[in-house]
């Protein structure tokens, strides 16, 4: 004659079985929560870089044919160095757009996804902050090259150099601002809110 099941034996397997539905059905919801992040991430991406690409090549051809036209050749070189910096900007955007791209799917694991996602937002992090270097200082110099000669048709010196210094500083201080600070900012919130959905698959 059999033995009949101890209840704690039965309940013990209920509770198991109902442990382990739960984990999967959590799982599940960060599984869809962190697509649903990833999509977010890369429509905010795409829209940014698509903004400073057009620009930055609708720019170009205007700042090409301002040098061709120049008679100075100060005012010339000046122009030259913005189009082939909005030229190679917009190259390096183009880049960084594809980079930034999260895979779609899940291959390895939840964890691993959720670690990749993370390092693309530092990632755009780092070059949303490095901007104001590589792009902006060049942009910079060029444009110094075209507006001092106008300043100086103007002002006397060294109020044309004071007027050309305030000028690029405040164009620092909006690039610095907005990115450093603005994009920057939204970037590691919803990366806070990534972390936090680590933490608590940690926690399970």
């Amino acid at each position: 004659m059999n033995r009949r099941e101890d209840p704690s034996d039965e309940l013990q397997k209920i509770w198991r079985h109902d442990f382990m539905e739960s984990k999967m059905e959590d799982t599940a919801m960060i599984t869809i929560l962190l697509q649903e992040k990833r999509r977010s991430f890369h429509y905010l991406v795409q829209g940014q870089n698509l903004a400073e690409y057009m620009l930055t090549l609708a720019l170009a051809p205007l700042t090409a044919l301002a040098a061709w036209k120049a008679d100075v050749l100060v005012i010339q070189l000046g122009y030259q160095i913005l189009t082939v910096t909005l030229v190679l900007g917009a190259a390096v955007i183009w880049l960084n757009d594809r980079k930034a791209h999260v895979g779609g799917k899940i291959e390895l694991s939840v964890r691993e996804y959720h670690e990749e996602l993370l390092e693309s937002y530092e990632r755009r992090i780092r070059f949303l902050k490095s901007g104001k270097y590589w792009g902006a200082i060049p942009l910079f110099f060029g444009a110094s090259l075209v507006i001092l000669p106008a300043l100086g048709r103007v002002l006397p010196s060294p109020w044309d150099i004071v007027m050309l210094s305030a000028l690029l500083l405040v164009a620092w201080i909006g690039i610095w601002h907005m990115n450093d600070v603005r994009r920057v900012a939204d970037l590691r919130q919803m990366k806070d809110e990534i972390q936090t959905l680590l933490e608590q698959m940690d926690r399970e």
